[in-house]
């Protein structure tokens, strides 16, 4: 987040109260995060919801993953899972990666490999670090396509540039001949 003067943050508060989607959006963080004032998850919840309902798509992601961990709002993971899908659908990249993993672990829907497969395809080609490794694992595993240890390495290559550091473990676990030593795609 960029950091803005007490004065900038004065005048962004009072368009936020003024309904700014924008505005909300960085109260949010700034209550997420502590920043010209004290840390509360709930406040920022309530910002995010203010900026999402108006369809500010960082806010939405944002929320979503509140509502996964119940981070000053009650755990919820139809909300979450709906979020995650709205911003999917409007093309954000990590929006994709994190609708793969409720469907590779069946949250809040029954789980879908196969989908979670052809999501991990779409994040891990804009480049997405963990969609990357993720996608890796399917290949690495033999996983809804066939075994590719090669075409795992490549993926783990990727993601390891990046600086993804279980693409890195992978890395190392396959040169030592140590095999699928990850449980799969984590959470959301």
């Amino acid at each position: 987040m960029n950091t803005i003067s007490t004065q900038e943050f004065a005048s962004r508060f009072l368009a936020a109260q003024q309904g700014d989607m924008q505005a909300q959006y960085l109260m949010g963080t700034c209550f997420e995060f502590g920043k010209h004032v004290e840390q509360n998850y709930r406040t920022a919840a309530a910002y995010y919801q203010m900026a999402a309902a108006q369809g500010h798509l960082m806010a939405q992601f944002t929320l979503a993953a509140f509502y996964y961990r119940g981070k000053g709002i009650e755990k919820n993971y139809r909300k979450a899972f709906d979020l995650y899908q709205t911003t999917a659908n409007k093309g954000l990249t990590v929006g994709i990666r994190n609708l793969a993993i409720c469907f590779y672990n069946g949250i809040d829907v029954v789980p879908n490999r196969v989908e979670a497969f052809r999501l991990c395809q779409i994040a891990a080609g804009r480049g997405e670090a963990y969609s990357q490794y993720s996608l890796g694992l399917f290949y690495l595993k033999g996983e809804i396509v066939g075994q590719d240890y090669a075409k795992a390495r490549e993926l783990f290559e990727k993601a390891a540039r990046r600086g993804y550091a279980p693409a890195q473990l992978e890395l190392r676990n396959l040169s030592l001949g140590l095999l699928g030593m990850n449980n799969g795609v984590g959470n959301a």
